[in-house]
């Protein structure tokens, strides 16, 4: 998990602020580790996918995002 990660680089146009939270969950058990995590500290829980169709406000996101990877993508 990683926090203030910058959305900007996972959107086409470029723009947007930090996640206060960043995963990329690779596997079932990663991405259920992820969420339950979420779940205790009470965070919300965001995706993202290819970035082509995300705008992202510059204060950025007060949650948890996730970014699919490996055998999720």
């Amino acid at each position: 998990m990683e926090e203030r990660v910058p959305l900007s680089r996972f959107t086409t146009i470029g723009t947007g602020g930090p996640a206060r939270w960043f995963a990329r969950p690779e596997t079932m058990d990663e991405l259920a580790a992820a969420l339950r995590w979420a779940d205790e500290i009470g965070a919300a829980v965001e995706t993202v996918g290819l970035g082509s169709n995300l705008l992202v406000h510059d204060d950025g996101v007060d949650a948890l995002v996730l970014r699919l990877a490996g055998e999720l993508a």
